[in-house]
């Protein structure tokens, strides 16, 4: 049952930033793309996936550990993105505005 909810969260989550990143960057993004790919992924498909981790780490709670068995992606890399996502959001523009309009869709409220 608990894996049904995550999953409902993931979905949510997933979604809104990628709308949010395609508002912003003009550049379409699809959910199902979050994860593909290890290196020189496009930035706006880079953007979407660390502030997806991010909102679900931060917002919800969940372990690195869930995080990289949903992403495919390694506990070190999942820590990586987030850390990115976290000092990003705080001094560069596009983070900050993707960030700020996916939390005002998700919570009704911007941070």
């Amino acid at each position: 049952m608990e894996d049904y909810f995550y999953n409902k969260i993931f979905i949510r989550v997933e979604s809104v930033v990628c709308m949010c990143t395609k508002h912003f960057t003009k550049m379409d993004v699809h959910p199902q793309e979050l994860y593909y790919g290890i290196t020189k992924i496009p930035t706006h498909i880079s953007v979407a996936r660390c502030i997806s981790l991010n909102i679900l780490h931060n917002y919800y709670g969940m372990s690195y550990k869930t995080l990289s068995d949903r992403s495919n992606m390694t506990d070190k890399s999942v820590m990586k993105c987030v850390a990115k996502a976290r000092e990003y959001i705080h001094t560069d523009k596009l983070y900050q505005d993707i960030y700020n309009l996916a939390i005002s869709k998700l919570y009704g409220k911007s941070k």
